[in-house]
């Protein structure tokens, strides 16, 4: 694609939209969420089943072409970010920095002894 790669922030109000009633209202927006679906979709099942397989060379294969999902549904969200397809919303400072200190750090505890078998794996 020949577009930059940055995302524009913020909702833009619109109408609701209704469910298409004939195959002509199919425009750019919904082709580009159902790629878009397919890709996220393609990306869980050749995780799952490399996960799974048994073959070292078949679960390279299923491996190695995970970027390639993951690139083209990054450029997919760019194209329909830039088209107000997709947008991002943006949260106010005080609302991201109450999220941010919303969070205690958790207390530290002294590891636990006498479960661990004695021949652990290194």
């Amino acid at each position: 694609m020949t577009q930059g790669n940055d995302f524009t922030y913020g909702m833009k109000p619109s109408s609701p939209m209704m469910p298409m009633q004939t195959a002509v209202e199919i425009n750019d927006q919904t082709i580009s969420l159902s790629m878009l679906n397919v890709l996220k979709q393609g990306a869980v099942v050749k995780t799952t089943a490399a996960l799974e397989t048994t073959n070292p060379v078949v679960r390279r294969v299923l491996a190695d072409s995970l970027p390639n999902c993951i690139e083209m549904a990054y450029e997919i969200s760019v194209y329909q970010n830039k088209n107000g397809y997709y947008q991002v919303p943006q949260l106010a400072q005080q609302d991201m920095q109450q999220m941010a200190n919303g969070y205690a750090p958790a207390p530290i505890q002294p590891a636990m002894t006498g479960n661990l078998p004695n021949n652990r794996l290194q």
